[in-house]
């Protein structure tokens, strides 16, 4: 069986990041407003095991699930979804409906006696046009439930917390409450497709980067950085960005050693 790495690098990258419920809480408060983030209890935040997403579309989409407590002691979870294709997917409000019922139907099985919690529904897009979809699932009916109010309470109602790479730029990004390995995570998402683009704004990055490599975990998440960007990459552009890197911050150098681990074990995938 292929290494699910190789075959889906967005994935691997992601689940690396943030699979850590520590580092989730930061992207789910960059992403929630700070008064929802503040009912919260960030530090019960829990990863469950599973997927919930369709297995026709995995290669495209990955996704994460978090239990947790909000502050007054109830239940709450908190589902990210991936979303890494080309362009904007018009019904995922849709999608991420049936994600989230299948969530609450996992929970009903496992705790029937319980009542179900809330999902909070999170989506971290990476579509370069940017996001241009509805995130409620509520507009993608017709006549609009405010068309008719008198229908509204019985159409459903879901929406999404959306993180729309193609929108978040740099100044954003780095004020945000992620660690450095986690902004350059979000940063090789982003741009990773247009390597050339990163090789250009390598200047600017690099304090970031330094940041980073100054814990066994940045160490860590930057060299699945490396992996992602060498499978999503032709070898010329990926051996330009390498050479870039080491150039402007020579302490990567052991870092990049692992660049012709990387290239070999592509040949051999390939081969």
């Amino acid at each position: 069986m292929p290494d699910r790495a190789k075959v889906l690098p967005h994935d691997a990258l992601v689940k690396a990041a943030f699979a850590s419920p520590r580092h989730a809480a930061s992207l789910f408060r960059h992403m929630l407003t700070p008064n929802s983030a503040a009912l919260i209890d960030w530090a019960s935040l829990r990863l469950e095991s599973g997927s919930h997403v369709d297995p026709r579309l995995s290669a495209t989409h990955s996704d994460l699930l978090f239990s947790g407590r909000l502050c007054s002691g109830t239940p709450v979870l908190l589902y990210l979804l991936l979303e890494h294709q080309s362009r904007s997917e018009r019904f995922m409000a849709l999608r991420m409906s049936s994600y989230v019922h299948r969530v609450l139907e996992r929970h009903r099985k496992d705790k029937p006696r319980e009542a179900l919690p809330v999902v909070l529904p999170f989506l971290l897009s990476n579509a370069p046009d940017g996001w241009t979809a509805p995130t409620r699932l509520q507009d993608l009916f017709s006549p609009h439930p405010e068309v008719i109010p008198a229908f509204a309470p019985y159409t459903p109602h879901l929406s999404l917390m959306l993180m729309d790479l193609a929108k978040l730029g740099d100044p954003a990004l780095e004020r945000g409450p992620l660690p450095a390995s986690h902004v350059l995570v979000i940063w090789a998402l982003r741009d990773g497709r247009v390597i050339q683009q990163m090789v250009e704004a390598l200047p600017r990055w690099v304090s970031m980067i330094n940041q980073a490599l100054m814990s066994d975990e940045g160490l860590q998440i930057f060299g699945h950085i490396i992996q992602y960007l060498s499978m999503t990459n032709d070898e010329t552009d990926f051996d330009t960005f390498c050479d870039t890197v080491q150039s402007l911050i020579p302490q990567t150098g052991d870092i990049m050693i692992t660049k012709a681990e990387v290239l070999m074990n592509r040949g051999r995938a390939e081969g």
